[in-house]
């Protein structure tokens, strides 16, 4: 993946996150350990994508989710 390249000013962080095997089965481990839970602040029915989108503006808190189907 690139590193982004930004103009002179503050600096920039990013995480582009853990792909590995490793990473996926210390993710599971937890899961089955009870002690993962996944804060869901607002669902969006698929067809409102777009709100959801928008709600990422100012969202910061929880996470967002779509309900398909």
């Amino acid at each position: 993946m690139p590193v982004p390249v930004t103009p002179p000013g503050p600096p920039v962080s990013y995480y582009d996150g853990d792909i590995s095997r490793a990473g996926t089965d210390r993710l599971n481990a937890i899961i089955e350990a009870s002690s993962f839970e996944v804060h869901v602040a607002r669902t969006f029915p698929v067809e409102r994508v777009k709100d959801a989108h928008r709600t990422l503006n100012d969202h910061y808190v929880g996470k967002l989710a779509l309900k398909v189907g």
